[in-house]
């Protein structure tokens, strides 16, 4: 009787040991199909996933109807390509230009911009439609002083006007307006070396600062003001100016004789230059006010036996808001109390390119007086 007890025994554990085990797996199963229906391909999670991208996926596409609608309604309910990627660019990135625009637009898709969600569209599901034949006027039609934008390489709009028209020698050429300060130059060296060296090599620094604004979809070339518009690489890559070696007369011979043995001036400072001239007639025969300091690319030198000081001055022509001014770069000086001396001084100026425009541009919009034109290649 007692072994039958404890064989029942055995039995009953056994049986709540199967029965944990088959509990375990029915959970195991039931675990596994609530998991798939939230994150199966047909899941909850993802089905909420596509909701929401289909969502901002319509909203992008509502937003660009929109504004197409716009600007039909205000064009007798036609849209150009011009305006139409103009649109596009609000919403996508690496938008195609006008001009490529593929006839049948099912075979564009773009991506969202990343504010947008990064999402691949069809662009025939915002329009398919047709496109207004476009009539540009021609930049050989600008004339001088008309604002214009100009975008450099890194798409920035730049104000500018223009400074030569086609029927000059040189080119339709645009120069930022007033208050474009582009790119702040200056030098702070008390070392007579510094300023040397940074009026010898003020041309080169001046040229390649423009060349940092150059768009070669808009531009064939930039160069700064004041610098001979037909020859704008004068002094920039080959040594054209030369060196100063004019012989100085003054009351004190020892002057001359120190700057000589000292070889401190003579063949050491480059020579001064006019190339600014055919800039500055343009701007006042065209009336164009370009207020604030401008350096120009020109150098001048003076020489001054007052008595007291005797002393050489090298520097750079600025164009103010008044005309030309001078900006000293270094000196060399003798007074009878500190003898012999060299000096430099602080610089503050600004880059000002000039830019020389392509012939094939397209102008969009504006009036070059009242709303400055839009340049597109």
């Amino acid at each position: 009787m007692k072994e039958n007890k404890r064989i029942l025994k055995r039995r009953e554990r056994g049986i709540t040991l199967i029965a944990l085990v088959i509990t375990i797996i029915v959970l195991l199963i039931l675990a596994g199909v609530s998991i798939s229906m939230l994150t199966g391909n047909n899941g909850i999670i993802t089905q909420a996933q596509n909701a929401r991208e289909e969502t901002k996926i319509a909203n992008v596409i509502e937003q660009a109807k929109t504004d197409i609608l716009g600007i039909q309604a205000g064009n007798d309910g036609e849209i150009d390509k011009d305006q139409f990627v103009k649109i596009l660019g609000n919403y996508f990135v690496e938008v195609p230009k006008s001009s490529e625009l593929p006839d049948d637009l099912t075979t564009l898709t773009l991506t969202t911009k990343e504010e947008y969600g990064n999402y691949p569209i069809n662009i025939s599901e915002i329009y398919n439609g047709t496109f207004k034949e476009i009539t540009y006027k021609k930049v050989a039609d600008l004339k001088v002083g008309d604002r214009v934008y100009y975008k450099d390489k890194n798409n920035n709009d730049i104000e500018c006007l223009v400074l030569y028209a086609s029927s000059s020698k040189y080119g339709i050429q645009i120069v930022p307006k007033v208050g474009n300060g582009i790119y702040n130059i200056s030098l702070n060296d008390e070392y007579f070396d510094g300023g040397k060296e940074f009026y010898n090599n003020l041309l080169r620094l001046l040229y390649d600062k423009c060349q940092e604004f150059l768009n070669t979809d808009y531009a064939t070339s930039a160069r700064n003001l004041g610098s001979n518009p037909e020859n704008p690489t004068w002094d920039v890559f080959t040594n054209d100016a030369g060196y100063y070696t004019k012989e100085i007369t003054t009351e004190k011979g020892e002057y001359q004789s120190w700057m000589e043995e000292n070889n401190m001036y003579n063949n050491i400072l480059k020579n001064e230059d006019e190339q600014y001239i055919t800039d500055l007639e343009q701007i006042e025969k065209a009336n164009i006010q370009l207020k604030g300091v401008w350096i120009m690319s020109s150098r001048y030198i003076e020489f001054l036996d007052s008595g007291d000081v005797t002393y050489t001055t090298f520097g750079v022509y600025k164009l103010l808001a008044n005309g030309i001014s001078k900006q000293e770069i270094c000196q060399m000086y003798y007074t009878d109390k500190e003898g012999f001396n060299k000096y430099s001084y602080t610089v503050q100026g600004m880059v000002c390119p000039v830019f020389t425009i392509k012939n094939d541009l397209k102008i969009t919009e504006g009036d070059g007086v009242n709303e400055p034109y839009r340049l597109v290649p």
